[in-house]
């Protein structure tokens, strides 16, 4: 492992390694420890592949950044070991790590999409790895148009508590990347027992839309705090397009005083003028 950690944390070894994982044969090749006997050793391998192939000390040399061949390469080697890995979370790291690669052309990254999907199976850390990856080739081309199936997949790890924490962000992550605003998946999500979920669908919501005012009610008396944080920005929103400043001034009677300074900061020109909202600002100016 201490090779791998060499390896990941400097850039000046990036051409030699990135050619040695191409030589699948090439003792200490990354690809060979890919294969290694020991889990966490085959785990870190296909990490630090990622890392070679995509990794931010590329992106600021563009003189090193990897040829469609090497990366194609590196897609081979991480897939072949796929098909008979039996570790989940050497599985799950393989499935994050095909994600985040710099493809070249739609063609491909709609073949890793629809791979990603077929092999997020159980366990449940295997779903987070498909998730992970699902997130980063998406972030990483937003204008890519995404598959019916994969929105579905994604909308049901976003939404169901059996999928673990991180599933259910990344899954929520990745749909507001797709511009997917499915709205039974954000109902479903912003009753989610974590804050984290239901603050990431605060993130997503349009106080302009009928079909969200069930859930703009919910979230906006949560009892986190910082959900409410989130729904403040939804009601400036909508009060600088409309003047509708009711749902904005409300916050100011929150009983969190980061909530109530978050909906003073966020009060729009539009909102100067009203009635309520000059007689608050006036009481406290003068206590």
């Amino acid at each position: 492992e201490s090779i791998l950690v060499e390896i990941s944390d400097a850039p000046a070894g990036f051409p030699s390694t990135t050619k040695a994982l191409i030589n699948e044969g090439r003792p200490g090749g990354l690809s060979g420890l890919l294969n290694d006997t020991a889990a966490s050793v085959r785990r870190e391998a296909a990490n630090a592949i990622g890392d070679l192939l995509s990794g931010v000390p590329r992106e600021m040399r563009p003189s090193e950044r990897p040829t469609s061949g090497e990366i194609d390469a590196g897609r081979s080697v991480l897939e072949s070991r796929l098909k008979i890995e039996k570790e989940p979370s050497v599985a799950a790291m393989i499935l994050a790590t095909l994600g985040r690669l710099k493809y070249t052309d739609d063609g491909t990254r709609d073949a890793v999409e629809a791979s990603l999907v077929e092999h997020a199976t159980e366990p449940t850390s295997r779903i987070q790895g498909a998730a992970e990856g699902l997130e980063a080739l998406i972030r990483g081309n937003p204008k890519r148009l995404v598959s019916g199936r994969t929105r579905e997949a994604m909308r049901m790890w976003a939404s169901a508590l059996r999928y673990n924490l991180r599933t259910r962000i990344v899954s929520l992550m990745a749909l507001q990347q797709a511009r997917d605003d499915d709205v039974e998946t954000l109902v479903r999500a912003s009753n989610d027992s974590e804050s984290q979920v239901r603050r990431l669908v605060a993130l997503r919501l349009d106080a302009a839309r009928d079909e969200f005012r069930q859930i703009i009610d919910l979230l906006s008396t949560d009892t986190d705090f910082t959900v409410r944080y989130e729904m403040a920005n939804v009601f400036a929103r909508h009060a600088a397009r409309t003047r509708e400043c009711a749902d904005l001034i409300r916050s100011f009677d929150d009983q969190e005083p980061t909530v109530v300074l978050r909906a003073i900061d966020l009060l729009p020109p539009a909102c100067g003028d009203n009635a309520d909202a000059v007689t608050q600002l006036a009481r406290w100016a003068e206590e």
